[in-house]
Parts: structure tokens; sequence; C-alpha cells
């Protein structure tokens, strides 16, 4: 007979990578993207940091357009990603650079209310 397999649940005021995606996905729809949409198969992380959302594949983006620009993506650690590609998501989520080179995708706090989306954190989640 085998043993009963306990899995610790974190903290209420612990948020794991798991929670954090699973709100970003729940966002979507707001966004105007629905649960049937084939966003990406990489996970998306929500930046507060970045200048643009930011993708590493130009799948499921529409509108994609080849960038010529002299403008780089600046990571964390100091090195530079070129961006190769700017399209929309949705409607709702536009100008979205691409650059092979990134290891996950963006969705930038700062562009969402620039285009006069409400985002607010809780313990509980997070609201677009």
């Amino acid at each position: 007979m085998l043993a009963p397999t306990f899995v610790p649940t974190p903290p209420a005021n612990i948020l794991t990578p798991e929670m954090v995606q699973q709100m970003i996905v729940s966002a979507f729809p707001a966004l105007g993207l629905s649960g049937n949409t084939p966003v990406s198969s990489q996970p998306w992380y929500l930046d507060f940091g970045a200048s643009n959302h930011m993708k590493n594949f130009v799948v499921s983006l529409s509108n994609v357009k080849p960038y010529d620009g002299n403008q780089q993506i600046c990571t964390a650690n100091g090195n530079s990603l070129p961006i190769s590609a700017i399209g929309d998501i949705s409607p709702s989520l536009p100008n979205v650079f691409v650059s092979h080179n990134l290891s996950t995708n963006f969705i930038y706090i700062g562009q969402l209310v620039d285009h006069d989306y409400n985002v607010q954190f809780s313990r509980s989640g997070c609201v677009v």
C-alpha cells in the first residue's frame, strides 16, 4: 500500500509562480483574449520595468511588421536583445516587441495602464 503524499499549501501571503501564471491567464478575457485563443505555450509574466509587451515568437500575433529600428530590449543583467518584429496580441494588447532571444513572454503593466486599463494587485490575485 502506498503512503499518502502530502503537498504543502503555501502560506496565504505567498504567491507561487503557478499562482501568478493563473492570475495572468485569468486576466486575458478582460484584455479581449478568450481561453480558446492560442496566446502562447510559453508562460506570460507581468512586468513593471519593461517598456513594451514582449514575446519570443511571432506565433499568435497579428499585424506583424519587421522591425528595422535601432531600439533594443535591455535585460536585467545588462544584456541587449535585438527586436526582430512588432505585432499585436489583440486590439487590446498592441505593439508587442518580438525577440527570439527572450526566454519568456512579458505583459508590461505600464502599457496596460497607458491603454486605460486599471490593474489592481492583492493577496488574492490580480484584477485588470
